[in-house]
């Protein structure tokens, strides 16, 4: 059986007599972790037909205390005996960006919008990290280093990279070092000056890429090629905290740089072009609409 982690905190005895059964089980072992091969759904499935299941038709009562005696060893025995701290989460909000240093030396900077979890206590053995968004890091030499998203998994020994991983959007962009990435089934590896792309659920390496316009959104400006203006859009409400309204512009594509530093001077940038008009509203809310639909 593994090491067991708890995170002690209080609970009000006459409150957890009062809940169901299955809230006592995710009161108890909420900001636990079940480790990686069985979903946290499926095992509290598990668990409460385990329970359930009492031939004679007894009912069982138990103290607050028993029930906490019995249901973390069942719960244990199930998850495969391991249960760890809650997560370290560090969010970014709209029209945010930031830095941190994780357990191992390694750099991370967050783009807006952004989420990026691990667990600090077993960090420096595991290297594993989850990301929702886009970040860039300058990983520390070592063991192997896992970054998971939920379009897939890049795995590196020592490098810098940007990654931005949103919705179905997936790519990845190698500045040093060696990077896997794995995805719908599929591998590439990508060395300084490549990037991965998913497109169609397919794997597409690039091999000449500028790495610069990868990662410039560090100093707050952002390149784009032949990207879905709604694309653009989206990173224009991240960098300023604002919501867009637009109608009918699905299959325009986009090439062009802007700032993060004035919305208004983005918006020309972007809308003048596209010939679209804009409407800023209190300065929380854009209207776009096409020139022709005056």
């Amino acid at each position: 059986m593994g090491k067991l982690y708890i995170n002690r905190k209080t609970m009000d005895e006459r409150n957890f007599r009062e809940m169901e059964l299955r809230e006592k089980i995710l009161t108890w072992s909420e900001g636990y972790q079940v480790p990686g091969s069985i979903p946290e759904e499926k095992s509290l499935e598990r668990l409460m037909g385990n329970i359930h299941r009492n031939p004679q038709g007894r009912r069982v009562t138990m103290s607050f205390r028993l029930w906490a005696a019995v249901l973390l060893p069942v719960f244990l025995l199930i998850t495969g005996g391991v249960i760890v701290l809650s997560p370290s989460k560090v969010r970014t909000a709209f029209a945010e960006q930031k830095s941190l240093i994780l357990p191992d030396q390694s750099e991370v900077m967050l783009n807006a919008g952004s989420k990026l979890t691990y667990y600090e206590r077993s960090f420096e053995k595991n290297r594993s990290i989850r990301l929702d968004g886009e970040a860039f890091l300058k990983v520390k030499k070592g063991s192997g280093f896992t970054i998971r998203t939920s379009n897939g998994i890049i795995r590196i020994l020592g490098t810098e990279l940007n990654i931005c991983s949103r919705d179905e959007r997936f790519r990845v962009t190698c500045l040093s070092g060696k990077v896997e990435v794995s995805s719908h089934g599929q591998n590439q590896i990508i060395t300084p000056g490549e990037e991965v792309v998913l497109k169609d659920n397919q794997l597409v390496k690039d091999n000449q890429v500028v790495t610069g316009n990868s990662i410039s959104w560090k100093n707050g400006t952002f390149n784009f090629e032949d990207t879905p203006l709604l694309y653009i859009f989206d990173e224009i409400e991240r960098q300023f905290d604002v919501r867009i309204e637009t109608h009918g512009l699905e299959n325009r594509i986009f090439t062009g740089s802007f700032s993060n530093k004035n919305l208004r001077e983005t918006l020309d940038i972007v809308c003048i072009p596209m010939e679209l008009k804009y409407e800023v509203i209190k300065g929380k809310k854009v209207v776009i609409t096409s020139e022709t639909d005056q």
